[in-house]
């Protein structure tokens, strides 16, 4: 009867939000069946924080309805205003400094497009629609700059991070106009890369993809070529004197790319036991290669992408600091990586699982205890943990942590005291393989909970 009772009040918790807030519609797996959307992007350093881009992208519908449309996320263009970045004003390290995303010319099958923009949201309306099971070739030219400063889109010594940089076809319904002060803002379906770089001889790049090819000019630059399979975005860090460290667990290639090798050991043995502890209890890592690369990132002590994790420099040298944030950031690699999420609208889905993923790791592995917090628990006494909520209902990024990341571990906690620790990880693992490379909804994840506490 208290099983009962138990499994009742953790389902209300979810049930309650619906009539709180808009939920994702739930994806159709068979929809991600078949070719992926792919990406070929020539990308060449024209100045310290200048790049000229030419995009062309393969678009697939794979979904029921006929496309009219295509919705491309520009998050670029927010920095190119105060009132529109991410980042205060007073938050840039050397005063204000603008970044920008000029698009030059746009082609839909060689057809000249007029795009128009709302925010960070570049619209491309279609003559002739995208039928189901079809497609069309996207070319989109660009220039960008970078703002100088210690983001995952700007420049800070002699770092540049390229994170959410070129134009993300997003789908429909999962689109934004503002990039959020809090949280992730990209929403992107998996696709296939290929990429071109063409950098100054000085600079090491660290990539999503894999390196297939490197040329060297006689002007000093060179041009690496990157693929990458299954990816829902593409991040690029480029730095001065980065150099690289590299192991490997079982099939997987570990890269850890660095400023200074201090503690390198804690850092690189914490990746390759994250990675081998979450397949094991997850499922195999989906990627051929993993990289983390130390860098300047303010407010964050690590941010997250397909295949390749950004590491705070200011955190490298704090041992129990860095293996919480590695464990986190790794198992975003299932989490988001592999299994999707509306990350602006439900972002509850991958942070908590995230987070509840690495008290795992840390406790697990580590012999250690996962503090929750105390601004947690006074919010937990006083009834208001919405780990639910959209990003737009925080006020600042202490609130979002406390809430979604570490609000929604103590609910998978609490699931894992009803249901048992060995089942709960079983269920995130059928999760994990019934929902490869697709999307999970709140709605999805209502009913499959609801399945497991009924067993």
């Amino acid at each position: 009867m208290l099983r009962k009772t138990f499994a009742i009040l953790i389902i209300a918790i979810l049930f309650a939000f619906y009539f709180v807030y808009p939920l994702s519609a739930p994806t159709n797996g068979a929809d991600m069946e078949g070719k992926n959307t792919a990406y070929h992007i020539k990308i060449k350093m024209t100045s310290q924080r200048e790049f000229e881009v030419e995009e062309d992208i393969y678009v697939v519908n794979k979904g029921e309805q006929a496309i009219d449309k295509l919705l491309f996320q520009v998050f670029p263009k927010a920095f190119a205003q105060p009132g529109t970045s991410p980042i205060a004003a007073t938050g840039y390290p050397a005063g204000w400094s603008a970044g920008n995303l000029v698009v030059n010319e746009v082609t839909i099958s060689n057809q000249h497009v007029t795009p128009f923009f709302e925010g960070v949201l570049m619209v491309l309306p279609l003559k002739n629609p995208i039928l189901p099971g079809n497609g069309k070739t996207v070319k989109v030219k660009f220039t960008m700059k970078v703002p100088l400063l210690n983001y995952r889109f700007g420049r800070y010594n002699d770092v540049v991070n390229l994170g959410d940089w070129y134009p993300l076809l997003v789908p429909s319904g999962r689109e934004i106009t503002v990039y959020p002060s809090v949280g992730d803002p990209a929403n992107a379906s998996v696709a296939d890369y290929s990429l071109d770089l063409t950098i100054p001889q000085k600079y090491t790049a660290v990539t999503s993809g894999v390196l297939t090819e490197q040329k060297d000019s006689l002007l000093g630059h060179k041009t690496l070529s990157y693929e990458g399979e299954s990816l829902r975005s593409f991040a690029i860090v480029l730095g001065e004197n980065l150099r690289i460290k590299r192991s490997q667990v079982g099939n997987t290639n570990i890269e850890y790319a660095f400023i200074d090798d201090q503690n390198t050991d804690v850092v690189v043995d914490t990746l390759k036991d994250a990675l081998f502890f979450y397949e094991e209890n997850f499922g195999q890592y989906p990627y051929p290669k993993l990289t983390l690369v130390e860098t300047y990132l303010s407010p964050f002590q690590g941010v997250e992408y397909p295949g390749l994790i950004m590491l705070a420099s200011r955190v490298k040298d704090k041992e129990d600091i860095v293996r919480r944030v590695l464990a986190h950031e790794i198992a975003h690699q299932w989490w988001y990586g592999t299994v999707g999420n509306d990350q602006v609208r439900e972002p509850w889905i991958d942070e908590s699982i995230a987070t509840y993923a690495s008290k795992l790791f840390i406790e697990d592995q580590l012999n250690k205890d996962f503090n929750f917090g105390s601004d947690l628990a006074a919010t937990a006494s006083a009834g208001r943990i919405d780990f639910l909520s959209p990003v737009t209902a925080f006020e600042n990024r202490e609130e979002y942590l406390t809430h979604v990341y570490y609000g929604g571990a103590m609910f998978w906690t609490a699931l894992e005291h009803q249901v048992g620790k060995k089942e709960l990880i079983d269920f995130l693992k059928d999760i994990y393989r019934e929902y490869h490379f697709s999307e999970i909804t709140t709605v999805q994840m209502h009913q499959e909970i609801n399945r497991l506490v009924e067993q």
